[in-house]
């Protein structure tokens, strides 16, 4: 009985015991990124910004972990995608208070080899309540 445990406990390492080597070492690196106010473009119903970063390669796209932060002004950082509640007082031509408005902003992203796209983005699609101030972008790339 000892004997066929052995073998069973024999079998069951051979097969489920894998041969590969993997080099355990990870690289970090993590970039800054200004967004300055008047870069963000529209279209669509959206703004955007979109940066050249060479160090996101093909390989960090496929391999890798790619992670971006908002970062305000007092160094707090949000992860995006980012989607927060909002509201803004709606003045009439005079400057009166006329209602306030609710309405989303996200604000998310996308990458591919070599270029990162940030997109904001308001529910309603109406930015002159909400163009976006000057911020700054945390892109930390893992691989």
């Amino acid at each position: 009985m000892k004997r066929t445990l052995w073998i069973i406990a024999a079998v069951m390492t051979v097969l489920f015991t894998s041969c590969t080597s993997k080099d355990d070492s990870v690289t970090w690196n993590v970039y800054t990124i200004d967004l300055p106010s008047n870069d963000w473009v529209q279209s669509d119903g959206y703004l955007s910004i979109k940066e050249s970063v060479p160090e996101l390669t093909s390989t960090v796209c496929r391999d890798g972990l790619v992670k971006c932060y908002l970062v305000y002004n007092d160094g707090v950082q949000t992860e995006l995608p980012s989607i927060r509640c909002m509201s803004a007082e709606i003045k009439d031509d005079a400057g009166n208070f006329v209602q306030n408005a609710y309405y989303q902003r996200v604000i998310d992203y996308e990458f591919s080899p070599g270029s990162l796209t940030i997109f904001y983005t308001i529910s309603d699609f109406f930015y002159d309540n909400d163009w976006p101030a000057n911020m700054k972008a945390r892109l930390v790339l893992q691989h």
